[in-house]
């Protein structure tokens, strides 16, 4: 992949390790068509875990989730979830099966909410924010 994009993923692997207690990557893989990049670490009692997948034309797909033992307490993530296109569209939500749409799930994956756009950045403010450490 082009050289922005590696800059890229050294920038995220750089904040989520100052940030986050024993950040490791667990998966970073940079092929023809696309890059991976997990990591997990702690916050306080909290796990958390970043995912972020980039293709050739540089379009992102995104996951970011703090864990509580096994229970999910926030997850935002940009993936065709179809409890958020419902929430962005209505009844023609189904016409838009395949679109990527910020969202975030809460209580235990129980409850979808529409969301800006995130990055890394983003996660790590809103964890700092809303989670005691």
């Amino acid at each position: 992949m082009e050289s922005t994009l590696a800059s890229y993923f050294d920038g995220v692997k750089i904040l989520f390790a100052q940030e986050f207690e024993n950040a490791v990557v667990t998966k970073y893989d940079d092929g023809l068509n696309r890059a991976i990049l997990e990591m997990w670490g702690d916050f306080g009692l909290y796990r958390v875990r970043l995912l972020e997948v980039v293709t050739h034309d540089l379009s992102r797909k995104y996951a970011y989730y703090v864990f509580n033992n096994e229970q999910v307490i926030v997850g935002f993530d940009n993936a065709p979830d179809p409890h958020a296109l419902q929430l962005k569209y209505g009844i023609t939500y189904t016409a838009h099966r395949l679109e990527r749409i910020p969202h975030c799930h809460i209580k235990n994956k129980t409850q979808v909410e529409l969301t800006d756009e995130m990055r890394c950045a983003d996660f790590v403010a809103w964890v700092k924010a809303n989670l005691a450490s």
